[in-house]
């Protein structure tokens, strides 16, 4: 057996028969070298070639009788690089690189940033390898080759393809328009061209990647140019685009006209300058912009009508300035005349009435055989008041039954007269609460009242508590809110239906009258008037601001102001500012826009005042026939009413039982009306249940309110309940004509609210 193969690979030891000789042949049976086995069974043959490439070897040994034992089989060490990779060549594309190496061994393809592509060597020794990235740049190649053992061969280096242009360069023109610089890749030629392609100057980039090319002739009117940088291989950048500067004014502007009217000044000059028209002393009147068809319009601010010698320059958008170019314009209004006509303006007061509520508490504890407590109070003159009593216990039930409520006023023989009683309703309603009873009175006029609250046997002894909520809103005192009103004087057509004229140039001055002489608005002039503050400005604008007192309703503030020209005409006028109140009506002279306002329905409107007549409310009541039912089941019944002609009615349906809990929860009343022209009946409203409002006495009912006239069916039907019956209330608005005026002593009248 063999034992050891030497460093240098030609000599291999083993173990063997004494005597015996040992051959050593390689994979083709060539004999590398032959030993005879020593006494002590070791052989060492020398081998006539190194094998250090990983060889696979046969060992035999045949005794002195001429016995071949068999082969075995030894591999060498593979310690030898491969060759150098040859053919090794690149497509044009710099794609795929092919060439011939070792059997079995990798190839490997370095580019300057690192491995780009690698392959193994095919059977036949051949190798193509699609590289990672394309490499056509002219980059330098290196390749070699490792075989199974690691081996590494020594290298062979081949140069890419250059197809890759040169990146854009960097580049700009200096101010003077003679020479381009900039950066780019190193040894490319530098180009750069006009709008036309006409080459104006090349370069090549230094080692240290700076140009700098000379132009042939100066670039200096905004003219576009193109930088392109061009390799060793050819290739071409793409351009950097530069725009020379521009040291070139425009040409004298050409064309020149201006309007009759001297509005408007039109002209021709470069594309895309600045027009500017100047006054002969230099001042700036107006700018406008040459258009893309290189002409312009200029409109002219303030007019020039009077003869005027008006200078038109350009300006490039590189401020080049052209020469000036002049033209006088038209004399058209030197007799102009200064006309101010008066104003009539409206501001507004918003009055709000004072009102003050007061509170008052109180408790107590019933008996069983009820209670009675009477509330009082007094409405002083020239207020109203809504009061509303709020009665809280444990025991709702207790209350509303066999409870009784009077409203009463004390007249002028200090006898107590009943206004109503029960839960009439838009003067007494009756709320019920889940703790209790609210009664909510009407509206009351100066007076001395007094409210009695009643009570039956209430089976239960109970504490109540009281409280008397008293809003009183005066009738002579207001709060009053200014809104500002904004206009202009100039502008603004006058009362006389024309405009202000300011004559030749529009260049008369506003002055208004300040302190009892006039001064000029400027930008700003306040003026206090009487009920309020003026703040007008020489445009004629103006803001006037009411001070919101109740008492400048129906008045006017009068402001006069003047137009004053330089060639000495002049005129003046008023501007008038009525003080208007939405919640007033005012009447105001057509002819004497200083007068005040006859006021109607405003406070202290003295000398004349207006009474509204109100459209008188009467109120009915008719019981319609008792409705029996049985404990169990249910029944209904139809009652028929009619509302008259010119008349609009509440409708009110009162239902009595003593079962009030049974009542809110069985029963359903219908309205419905007929129609004149079909005959039949059509539903209106129809409530139920918890829809029904819980009255006085164990009733409960519905107003249908607003109906107009006409002929009515109530359909009410009930269940569970032993006796029912019906009251129905008409609350009617009767509707007429508008009222007569009544003058020579101060009254204030109020509209009360349609029938609801």
């Amino acid at each position: 057996m063999v034992t050891a193969l030497s460093a240098n690979g030609l000599v291999l030891t083993g173990t063997g028969e004494a005597g015996a000789t040992v051959t050593v042949r390689d994979a083709s049976n060539n004999v590398l070298g032959t030993a005879l086995v020593n006494g002590g069974g070791v052989f060492t043959v020398n081998l006539n070639a190194a094998q250090l490439n990983g060889q696979v070897l046969g060992v035999s040994q045949t005794d002195a009788a001429g016995n071949a034992s068999g082969s075995t089989s030894y591999t060498a060490v593979d310690v030898q690089p491969p060759a150098v990779p040859t053919n090794v060549v690149i497509n044009g594309t710099g794609t795929i690189l092919t060439g011939n190496g070792e059997p079995g061994a990798t190839v490997t393809v370095q580019g300057p940033s690192g491995q780009v592509g690698s392959g193994v060597v095919l059977a036949n020794g051949t190798f193509s390898i699609t590289l990672t990235s394309p490499q056509n740049d002219g980059q330098l190649l290196v390749v070699r080759q490792a075989d199974a053992a690691g081996n590494l061969s020594a290298s062979t280096s081949l140069t890419a393809p250059d197809t890759t242009p040169p990146a854009a360069p960097v580049a700009a023109i200096n101010a003077n328009g003679t020479s381009v610089t900039g950066s780019g890749q190193v040894g490319s030629t530098v180009t750069v061209r006009n709008s036309a392609g006409a080459v104006l100057g090349t370069a090549t980039v230094g080692t240290n990647g700076l140009f700098v090319v000379s132009l042939a002739a100066a670039q200096i009117d905004n003219q576009a140019l193109s930088v392109t940088l061009t390799d060793s291989a050819g290739n071409v950048s793409t351009g950097t685009a530069l725009t020379a500067p521009d040291l070139t004014p425009p040409s004298v502007a050409g064309n020149l006209q201006i309007s009759a009217d001297g509005s408007t000044l039109t002209g021709t000059g470069e594309v895309g300058a600045t027009v500017t028209v100047r006054s002969a002393s230099g001042t700036v009147l107006q700018t406008a912009t040459v258009q893309p068809n290189g002409t312009f319009t200029v409109t002219l601010s303030p007019v020039q009508d009077n003869g005027q010698v008006l200078t038109v320059s350009l300006t490039d958008p590189r401020g080049n300035v052209s020469g000036n170019a002049s033209i006088t314009a038209p004399d058209v209004d030197a007799n102009a005349p200064v006309i101010a006509s008066d104003n009539l303006a409206t501001a507004t007061v918003n009055l709000v009435p004072v009102t003050a509520t007061k509170t008052y508490t109180d408790s107590f504890t019933t008996l069983l055989s009820g209670f009675t407590k009477t509330y009082t109070w007094t409405v002083a003159a020239g207020t109203t008041v809504d009061p509303t009593l709020t009665l809280t216990t444990n025991s709702v039930l207790a209350l509303l039954n066999n409870s009784t409520f009077t409203l009463q006023v004390k007249d002028a023989t200090g006898a107590w007269v009943t206004l109503a009683t029960g839960n009439t309703q838009g003067l007494l309603d009756l709320i019920v609460l889940p703790l209790g009873l609210q009664v909510d009175i009407g509206t009351l006029q100066a007076g001395d009242y007094r409210l009695t609250v009643g009570s039956g046997g209430i089976g239960l002894i109970t504490n109540v508590t009281t409280s008397l909520d008293i809003t009183a809103t005066s009738l002579t005192q207001f709060t009053g809110t200014g809104t500002p009103t904004s206009g202009n004087v100039i502008t603004d057509v006058g009362t006389d239906g024309t405009v202000d004229a300011r004559g030749p140039d529009s260049a008369a001055v506003l002055q208004v009258l300040k302190n009892g002489s006039y001064v000029a608005a400027g930008t700003a002039t306040t003026v206090q008037g009487l009920y309020g503050t003026l703040v007008i400005h020489g445009d004629g604008s103006y803001t006037y601001t009411p001070n919101g007192s109740p008492g400048s309703v129906g008045k006017v503030d009068v402001f006069s102001y003047q137009l004053v020209h330089p060639n000495g005409l002049s005129d003046a006028a008023n501007l008038y500012v009525r003080i208007d109140s939405p919640q007033a009506t005012e009447i105001w002279s057509n002819t004497n826009y200083g007068a005040p306002a006859t006021v109607v329905d405003a406070v202290n409107d003295v000398g004349s005042s207006h009474l509204t007549l109100v459209n008188p409310e009467t109120t009915s009541t008719d019981t319609f026939t008792p409705l029996s039912l049985p404990v169990i089941g249910s029944r209904s019944a139809t009652y028929t009413t009619t509302v008259a002609a010119n008349t609009v009615t509440d409708l009110q349906v009162v239902v009595n039982s003593t079962n009030l809990l049974s009542l809110l929860n069985g029963t359903t009343i219908e309205l419905l009306k007929l129609n004149p022209a079909t005959g039949l009946y059509f539903s209106v409203q129809v409530v139920s249940g918890g829809s029904l409002v819980s009255l006085l006495g164990g009733g409960a009912g519905y107003t249908f309110q607003d109906q107009g006239p006409g002929t009515y069916h109530v359909k009410v039907t009930a269940g569970g309940i032993g006796l029912l019956e019906l009251d129905h209330h008409h609350h009617q608005c009767h509707c007429h004509a508008p009222g007569s005026i009544r003058g020579g002593q101060r009254y204030r009248s109020y509209r009360q609210p349609a029938c609801r």
